[in-house]
């Protein structure tokens, strides 16, 4: 009676069947089929199995995935418009248009993108040490 009570229908089954992956009605569904079969619990545990570590750990993974997937494109965005800032206030502190920043255009440079001040002492090490690496032929 008890599995005629539970899985009447294919709707009453598939619904009983997905409350029963949410582990709300365990008891009501599988103690009743228990008493009919003890090998139906194996059909119960199997599904339990299946539908608890295997599947919903690979719908975490999935939605994971897709969330890094769409936090790189964010960070690749974030990067390709910094460095369209970044550019475009290099461009304009290079006054001769030669592409490369003399020292004043350079510390006007930093001043802009850092937001540096340079009568602040850690400010200016901090520009200075920056000018030392990124200039490569030193002068």
């Amino acid at each position: 009676m008890e599995g005629i009570t539970n899985f009447g229908s294919i709707k009453q089954t598939y619904l009983n069947m997905t409350i029963l992956f949410t582990t709300a009605n365990f008891p009501d569904i599988f103690l009743p089929s228990m008493h009919i079969g003890f090998f139906n619990s194996f059909i119960f545990m199997f599904f339990m199995l299946m539908g608890l570590y295997f599947l919903t750990n690979l719908l975490l993974a999935n939605v994971f995935n897709k969330y890094m997937i769409r936090l790189a494109e964010k960070r690749r965005k974030r990067v390709i418009r910094r460095m369209g800032y970044i550019e475009t206030i290099f461009y304009q502190h290079d006054r001769d248009q030669s592409g490369v920043l003399e020292h004043m255009e350079a510390k006007a440079f930093l001043a802009d993108v850092f937001d540096f001040d340079y009568h602040n002492e850690v400010h200016r090490t901090t520009a200075l040490k920056i000018l030392e690496i990124i200039d490569v032929d030193d002068n």
